[in-house]
């Protein structure tokens, strides 16, 4: 699995460059400078990633930087937004706080809803800290990828 977050970042700010300064953009960039570990600019990038996108974001950023009251709210206010229908983001946020059972619980959850992101789920980096738990593992078996 290729973790090239530099060349990420190179290629949403091409595209911001280009103008395409979009929520999309700014979420996927805002991503990828907090998967690379720059927090500050993750943050100041995902403060313009839309009303759900945005917050999703946050949450994990926030929490990384020690404001927990913060990404605490950010968190409620995705849920708010979404509902149960964003099982698999809240999955992330949990995985990335370091709450294991909570984040476990939402792929459950997400498994329940067939939440459509759960296609991404062997790819997705916000999950490496669940690689070991044998709840993550059935779930990456119940979903049947190709090796």
């Amino acid at each position: 699995m290729r973790r090239r977050y530099a060349d990420a970042i190179r290629a949403f700010t091409d595209a911001k460059a280009l103008g395409q300064d979009d929520v999309s953009v700014n979420m996927w960039l805002g991503i990828a400078y907090y998967l690379s570990g720059d927090f500050g600019r993750a943050r100041a990038t995902c403060v313009r990633a839309g009303d759900v996108n945005g917050p999703w974001c946050l949450a994990m950023i926030y929490d990384k930087l020690g404001q927990h009251t913060e990404a605490e709210a950010m968190l409620a206010k995705v849920r708010i937004l979404g509902g149960d229908h964003l099982a698999e983001g809240y999955a992330d946020i949990y995985a990335q706080w370091g709450d294991t059972g909570r984040a476990l619980d939402w792929l459950d959850t997400a498994m329940r809803n067939r939440d459509p992101y759960l296609a991404y789920t062997k790819v997705n980096p916000f999950f490496d800290p669940l690689l070991n738990e044998p709840r993550y593992r059935a779930i990456m078996e119940a979903l049947k990828f190709p090796d």
